[in-house]
């Protein structure tokens, strides 16, 4: 085991609350289990290994990723998520193997939309080229979060977003029966209202999208009365 996620597994049971870990396990309807610390304590977790691990390169970062989402406890994923975070721009093209990997394991919204917004979103950004092939390829997947990836990768994109992709997949996904595709529909329109609310706002009229997605799309639409 890597000496990173030693000292992480150290810091995280010096901290460790029981009797939150059972609440933020319950949240999770019960599907990981917890050490049971807060964000603001996990933060300066964080801040000290880094401090103390640095530079890390993406050799190493590729061998701590898989150790650490091995691991049961939820937290352990979330540090992995925030080491990658600090270290996409770093990252060549390749990484996106390992953020597959991340996507498709122990998945659910708490990483998978960390792992869109910050890791997809940031490594497509610098290598433009895998956009066509893995969006396509994750679009057609039988993944439920890798296509949910792919409908907010763009999230932070605002006026860099690829309208037309967006619409696109949303359109692709318009019937899907599942809450959390429905949910990033609306989610990535409404994201996207900021930037350009008309655009939004003309394609939430002419297309039929479920009372989810349509009631997340329109929130800030709503306010400029579009």
């Amino acid at each position: 085991m890597h000496v990173i996620v030693t000292d992480v597994i150290k810091r995280f049971e010096e901290s460790a609350d029981k009797q939150r870990a059972l609440q933020q396990k319950a949240y999770m309807r019960n599907q990981f289990e917890f050490y049971g610390i807060s964000s603001p304590e996990r933060a300066l977790i964080y801040r000290s290994i880094f401090a103390l691990h640095n530079p890390v390169n993406q050799s190493i970062i590729e061998e701590v990723i898989p150790e650490l989402w091995s691991l049961q406890q939820r937290e352990c994923q979330y540090f992995a998520i925030e080491l990658a975070k600090r270290h996409i721009r770093q990252m060549d093209s390749a990484f996106v193997n390992t953020i597959e990997y991340m996507i498709c394991q122990k998945s659910w919204w708490d990483t998978v939309d960390l792992i869109a917004t910050n890791l997809v979103g940031k490594l497509f950004q610098k290598f433009p080229e895998l956009i066509l092939y893995y969006i396509t390829k994750w679009a057609t997947s039988e993944n439920l979060w890798l296509q949910r990836t792919t409908l907010l990768f763009q999230i932070k994109y605002k006026d860099k977003t690829d309208a037309a992709l967006l619409f696109k997949l949303i359109e692709s996904f318009a019937g899907h029966p599942d809450f959390f595709i429905r949910k990033a529909i609306g989610w990535a329109l409404r994201e996207y209202s900021r930037t350009d609310p008309q655009l939004v706002a003309e394609f939430v009229k002419n297309h039929q999208l479920s009372p989810l997605s349509t009631k997340e799309a329109v929130k800030l639409l709503k306010k400029r009365k579009l």
